[in-house]
């Protein structure tokens, strides 16, 4: 440990006396930069630093492995690869894609600083570190240290043949990867190891209930921040991932003689190039890898229920701050055809309202399918032609019903402040609403935190109406207390409006509703009683999802 302490010394002194940004990690040495904010302040950048192999042959689909030491100075000034998508095609896709940015205050001084190590988002199948166009200038104006990473998506990163040949979860596991490769090297760049918070949004909020999950993360991170997504709702995972591989098998080659095998499947796949298995992941069906429960074994990163999980406190019980927007499919209304056609579905199939979870017993189906529908049309409607019972219902079962349920689990043994990021500012992007839903959709909350370059800037704030750069400065001021402190709501802030974040209590489940004003409240979401009253009157444990 003594010897640890002057290794952590001798990286934070090297990093403040070094002109050229050249810093020493574990691997080898890297060479930043210097990045201009748009009020002429500075801050430094490290981007497409190897914390891994590259993930090739014999390593796809699995677990990332250490990367090889390097002599000399690597030069760490732009951004790396991308990981191959299933969403859209580039041509800075690679499969040696796994690499990480690290952005510093240039007027951090002798202290070291706390982190957010950011994950992001994209439905799994999407997405990049690249903070090219998206900056983290807020959190960094405030103090923090910024920390992002590629992880592999798509077939790449969540391929399973459901056994131990391929598990699964490697892009769970890249995360993991990364996030060790942080508390291990961040001293160097002037980060305090012991105050990391893992942050995400949509499918990397998800991301960091999984890591929570995961036990073999203890000690690395001591928060977390989740904005849309939870390892409860039915979107973030698959039950049986073995139909995908022969899918995406037949999609390749339709005469393939591959069978069914896990062993054959895999030497198949590793045989091929990866451009190939990348067009074929855009027509599969299923046409999503998701991450799995894996069977037991050496390296597993998640082998219990979530919902089991945590109910049981088998998790890393740290402080955690997770919430939604207030109506997260509102999205969808960009496409009226495509609300009726969902609309007609459920009119057609009410069976197709109720979660995975629930009514185990068919006599009970038609029941609470007709309960659900009543709740979200109180009449002779029809969901083809209520658009707003359609959004409404898809935000609650695809996001807000699992994250309101996971902080009430939560909450049984660590910290947990819940909000619901209500304000319906230009900032956000969205300008089109539905009568009867409310009026934030998924992702915009993403404007008022991380800076946005080119055609659609949001860098200067003050060509936004002011209660938009307040809402912007409260929940980046929030969020850098929270980094800070392990708690949003520190001190009595003016800018805060002297509020303090309730913890949720399962008995009095109170929440910060971040609108024009923040504003303590009671029950997030009027529809989770009536969901969590279906699933005690319904469901049969175990739960996987909620």
């Amino acid at each position: 440990m003594f010897v640890y302490k002057l290794l952590v010394l001798f990286n934070v002194v090297n990093f403040i006396f070094c002109d050229d940004l050249t810093v020493t990690t574990k691997y080898g040495q890297v060479k930043g930069r210097i990045q201009t904010m748009l009020d002429n302040s500075t801050y430094y950048a490290w981007q497409g630093i190897p914390y891994a192999a590259p993930p090739i042959g014999k390593l796809r689909f699995q677990a990332p492995t250490e990367p090889s030491s390097w002599s000399g100075v690597k030069n760490t000034t732009k951004n790396s690869n991308v990981c191959y998508q299933v969403k859209s095609d580039s041509p800075n896709e690679n499969e040696d894609c796994l690499y990480l940015n690290v952005y510093v205050p240039s007027n951090r001084g002798s202290e070291k600083l706390p982190v957010l190590f950011w994950i992001y988002g994209g439905a799994f199948r999407g997405g990049s570190s690249s903070f090219n166009s998206v900056g983290p200038d807020r959190i960094i104006a405030e103090g923090v240290i910024v920390v992002s990473h590629n992880y592999r998506i798509g077939p790449f990163g969540f391929l399973s043949t459901g056994d131990t040949v391929v598990p699964g979860n490697a892009g769970l596991k890249d995360q993991a990867f990364a996030l060790k490769w942080t508390f291990e090297n961040i001293a160097a760049f002037g980060g305090d190891p012991n105050k990391i918070v893992i942050a995400g949004q949509s499918a990397g909020s998800a991301s960091v209930g999984y890591q929570l999950l995961s036990t073999k993360n203890q000690g690395l991170f001591r928060g977390a921040i989740q904005q849309s997504g939870s390892p409860l709702n039915e979107w973030s995972y698959m039950s049986d991932p073995k139909p995908y591989v022969s899918s995406l098998i037949s999609v390749i080659d339709a005469n393939a003689t591959v069978g069914t095998d896990s062993s054959a499947q895999l030497a198949y796949l590793q045989s091929l190039n990866a451009s190939v298995i990348d067009a074929a992941s855009k027509s599969t069906t299923p046409t999503l890898t998701l991450p799995v429960v894996e069977p037991e074994h050496d390296g597993a990163f998640i082998t219990q229920k979530m919902f089991e999980a945590f109910a049981a406190g088998n998790y890393n019980k740290v402080p955690v701050i997770i919430g939604c927007n207030s109506e997260e499919d509102l999205f969808l209304s960009k496409s009226s055809a495509y609300v009726r056609q969902i609309g007609q579905r459920y009119d057609d199939n009410p069976h197709a309202l109720l979660p995975v979870n629930l009514v185990t017993d068919d006599s009970n189906k038609d029941e609470l399918a007709a309960q659900i529908k009543k709740f979200y049309i109180d009449g002779d409607d029809e969901f083809k032609s209520r658009y707003d019972a359609v959004i409404r219902f898809g935000s609650d079962s695809g996001f807000t019903r699992g994250a309101i349920k996971q902080g009430e689990l939560m909450s049984a043994f660590n910290d947990v402040y819940f909000y619901i990021f209500s304000y319906d500012g230009k900032l956000g992007g969205w300008n089109k609403n539905v009568t009867g839903a409310e009026k934030v959709t998924h992702g915009e909350d993403l404007y008022y935190i991380w800076v946005h370059r080119g055609t659609t800037s949001n860098e200067d704030l003050s060509k936004y109406p002011e209660s938009d750069q307040l809402t912007s400065q409260r929940i980046v001021k929030m969020w850098t207390n929270f980094a800070k402190t392990l708690n949003p709501t520190p001190d009595n802030s003016t800018l805060l409006q002297g509020v303090t974040w309730p913890k949720v209590n399962a008995t009095n489940y109170q929440y910060l509703d971040i609108d024009t004003d923040l504003e303590v409240k009671n029950t997030p979401k009027l529809s989770y009683p009536f969901w969590k009253a279906a699933y005690e009157s319904y469901g049969t444990r175990p739960y996987v999802t909620y």
